[in-house]
């Protein structure tokens, strides 16, 4: 027999076809030791970012028979579905190997919408800091000098380009995963799209556009998820304002057709070619000519506005002349709810707290974001006190009685739900209502941190006003209860 080198057998598996991932029995941790590179293409992930960790720890929305088939190998010793086991001379489990099927499965979108998530909350948290501060900077503009201001300016664009960039990115993938959740209610579409022109009134005012609403107030309501709806609203509204040229239109429509509700978003801009219009939705598309391909966009936006409007049971449709226009018109389905369920619009507005005499602790443990929410909220008049762990916290509480908590999530020592829980279980400190401030935004994390207790829930890169708004909604909800 011909002898030789012993042959590479890591590098045979890691280059095998076959998409395989190999874990330890260790439960219920099962520790990542290796993969093939074709399993992890479409995961989004490198070898050395995953090797070591636990599988569900790295990747927590897999789906949860994948865990009992890994239990049942580690108690057979057989093969279970696509896992089997790698037995020692003892008889024993060493390894698992999971085999991946097909590289679109189920399985690879979740675990690479997982990793997107993480990837997102190591990105919302430098985010968070380049556009509060330069939203602070703005409030003093009038200050600076005029290049300063211009230079200002980018900064604040160039910061929220990428902040949409990775949310359109990240909702993108959660849908393909199936890990978006609508929580339908009846929605009133006039006020809806009178609160998304609002906000789109700066970049409106910029581009030296109108918009005009024609949406009839006895319009029946939409079954839809009313963030999901405003966000398809402000995508359909914002592309028009960026494709328009100066003094232009942007009209919003709507009418009942049948169980449906159709919402139409015309423009009186640059239009788009009958040949390109098959390519409108696609993911990372730039159409047309340099007119179009030079107006900012992340090339997610229709596609996920697409997505969201399917995801609703609706559907969508454009047409468009060169030079003239486009339509935007999406059908959504009628809400059907009895008159008396019909509540007061909670899109209207609490009136404002008092600011003064209010003490806020502000518990962070990131630097800039401590120093950034500390210089919003003194600059509105709160005396802050700041905590960066929980035992400073503790420290802090066994002083003042703080009108409100602004709490990040994830810091040492338990972070902000351990703080939570101390709270509750005190009575002197049970009655304040806490703020979570988090980078991680997954879908459904609000409703779990609302659920765990917390009074409220805000997104980082937080937006500095929103923050303010926040703290003072929880204040004037405080003075209708007693003090406990």
């Amino acid at each position: 027999m011909t002898t030789g080198p012993r042959p590479d057998y890591a590098r045979l598996f890691t280059s095998a076809p076959a998409r395989f991932l190999v874990v330890e029995p260790d439960r219920p941790r099962f520790s990542i030791v290796d993969a093939t590179d074709a399993y992890l293409a479409p995961t989004v992930t490198r070898r050395e970012e995953i090797a070591g960790h636990g599988l569900f720890e790295m990747f927590p929305d897999l789906p949860g028979d994948l865990r009992a088939s890994l239990d049942r190998v580690v108690e057979t010793r057989a093969a279970d579905g696509a896992c089997s086991p790698v037995l020692g001379d003892d008889g024993e489990v060493r390894y698992i190997v999971h085999r991946l099927e097909d590289a679109t499965s189920e399985i690879a979108n979740r675990v690479k919408a997982a990793f997107l998530t993480n990837m997102s909350h190591e990105l919302r948290t430098p985010l968070n800091s380049v556009i509060g501060f330069s939203d602070l900077l703005h409030e003093d503009a009038a200050e600076l000098a005029p290049s300063h201001r211009e230079h200002l300016r980018y900064i604040r664009e160039s910061g929220r380009h990428l902040l949409r960039l990775i949310n359109d990115l990240v909702d993108l993938t959660r849908i393909e995963a199936g890990r978006v959740t609508l929580l339908r209610e009846a929605v009133a579409l006039a006020p809806l799209v009178l609160q998304v022109r609002d906000q789109l009134k700066p970049q409106a005012e910029a581009g030296g556009i109108s918009v005009v609403i024609d949406v009839r107030d006895d319009l029946p309501r939409v079954d839809a998820d009313t963030s999901r709806l405003m966000q398809i609203v402000a995508n359909l509204i914002s592309n028009g304002i960026k494709f328009t040229p100066r003094t232009g239109m942007v009209r919003i429509t709507a009418e009942v057709d049948g169980d449906f509700l159709s919402v139409a978003v015309a423009d009186t801009g640059i239009g788009i070619a009958a040949g390109d219009l098959p390519r409108l939705f696609r993911e990372f598309e730039q159409i047309g000519d340099g007119r179009r391909r030079r107006a900012e966009g992340t090339g997610l936006g229709l596609a996920l506005t697409r997505a969201l409007v399917e995801l609703h049971r609706g559907t969508i449709s454009v047409e468009s002349t060169p030079n003239r226009g486009s339509t935007f018109t999406m059908r959504l389905p009628i809400a059907v709810v009895e008159t008396n369920a019909l509540s007061a619009d909670p899109l209207g507005s609490m009136p404002l707290a008092s600011e003064s005499a209010h003490t806020v602790l502000l518990v962070e443990d990131d630097v800039l974001s401590q120093k950034l929410a500390h210089a919003v909220l003194a600059r509105r008049g709160y005396i802050v006190s700041v905590a960066a762990s929980l035992p400073e916290a503790r420290a802090v509480l066994r002083h003042i009685v703080p009108t409100v908590i602004v709490t990040d999530i994830e810091f040492p020592d338990g972070g902000g739900r351990r703080l939570l829980e101390e709270l509750r279980g005190d009575p002197r400190l049970s009655g304040i209502p806490v703020l979570a401030m988090t980078a991680h935004a997954m879908d459904g994390e609000r409703d779990r941190l609302l659920h765990a207790g917390f009074d409220a829930y805000l997104a980082k890169p937080i937006a500095i006003d929103e923050l303010s708004r926040q703290v003072e909604t929880l204040i004037n909800a405080r003075s209708g209860r007693p003090n406990k």
